[in-house]
């Protein structure tokens, strides 16, 4: 379910509504966790404080961004359903739902929306912020809401799985499905309304390595494919490809994970054609101190944003930010994070300053 919502650029402050949603996290969460017995939840607050912004800019100094995740998945025989539910005070939405048939023990195949395997970050975290060790996302990973420039959500078919030889393990996905439209940011399947808009398709697939099978170290190429009917202002439609690599590698303490992206985008448009290309990319590194310390840093860089026509249309586009954090574990199930970063997007620049309570349940 969608509903209307500003642009992420003029978002409003926290309100009487936005202060009642907080209360909801705060009274419902446990409920919700308790009735529901494969259902987890991920409420998550976030305040943040803008400096250095442009005049005129529409961007909010300050923020309070209450959110709350609801996640379910479970098995019937050899089948198993999963759903996620995003809340907060300007989105409501269904963001996956799902329907598996499990080949076998390693293989699945799933037909529904489904968060596209383009990359490592989008597949890896849900919509609830607790399991990522940072705050933020990188850039290039930005949600179809969130001013996001690649599709994130497809609605269609996914078949993930795995193969062991040796102790290691190949890890592979492809996607077939219908992909977002461009209509003034992009816009992807409404799940109560799959008609609705023009979609068509799009493809991905991925493939990793890793050392140790049922382990977390992986390194993987991927490749995408989309065709985006736009609104005719000015594009009627942009066909693009996205290419890429990347690895979330473990060394001791240190954790080290990044993605290197390379994006090709054909523009048809009433004049005739064009095309340009850019490339982002993302290094983050975390390193565990004890049982409830993580302090961490992560830079994005792009190259050929300015030029490419089709990111004009997406003023947040991180072309390059530099950020630092620290990550303290208050439960086993609840962490505080702060984070300072430097951003400069398309349409601006400034320094930002976060602070963000998240969890999960039970």
């Amino acid at each position: 379910m969608r509903t209307d919502r500003p642009h992420p650029c003029q978002r409003r402050r926290l309100g009487r509504h936005g202060a009642a949603l907080v209360l909801l996290i705060a009274a419902g969460t446990g409920a919700f966790a308790q009735a529901a017995q494969d259902a987890v939840v991920f409420p998550d607050v976030t305040v943040s404080r803008r400096h250095g912004l442009d005049p005129g800019t529409d961007l909010r100094r300050r923020d309070i961004e209450p959110m709350l995740d609801l996640f379910y998945s479970g098995d019937f025989g050899r089948w198993r359903v999963l759903g996620e539910v995003s809340l907060s005070e300007d989105e409501r939405e269904i963001e996956r739902l799902q329907l598996g048939w499990l080949l076998d023990a390693d293989n699945t195949l799933w037909l529904g929306r489904f968060h596209n395997p383009l990359g490592y970050w989008n597949t890896q975290f849900h919509h609830g912020t607790y399991l990522q060790t940072s705050i933020s996302r990188p850039g290039i990973h930005e949600h179809e809401h969130e001013d996001g420039a690649l599709p994130t959500h497809l609605a269609g078919a996914l078949w993930e799985g795995a193969y062991a030889r040796d102790g290691a393990e190949w890890r592979y996905a492809a996607a077939l499905g219908a992909g977002p439209e461009l209509h003034g940011t992009l816009d992807p399947v409404n799940i109560f309304s799959p008609g609705a808009g023009r979609h068509r398709l799009s493809a991905t697939a991925r493939l990793a390595y890793a050392p140790r099978a049922h382990d977390a170290d992986e390194a993987g190429l991927f490749i995408g494919s989309a065709r985006l009917p736009g609104d005719g202002n000015p594009f009627t439609e942009v066909r693009q490809t996205v290419s890429g690599a990347y690895a979330n590698w473990k060394l001791g303490e240190l954790r080290v994970l990044g993605e290197a992206f390379f994006v090709h985008n054909r523009l048809e448009q009433s004049g005739g054609r064009s095309a340009a290309s850019f490339a982002s990319g993302y290094l983050q590194l975390e390193y565990l101190l004890g049982q409830s310390w993580t302090p961490y840093g992560r830079a994005e860089g792009s190259a050929g944003a300015r030029d490419d026509a089709y990111l004009a249309r997406f003023p947040l586009f991180v072309q390059r930010r530099e950020l630092v954090g620290l990550r303290y574990e208050l439960t086993r199930r609840q962490a505080l994070k702060f984070e300072l970063s430097e951003a400069h997007l398309l349409a601006d620049s400034y320094r930002q300053a976060t602070l963000q309570w998240s969890a999960v349940f039970p």
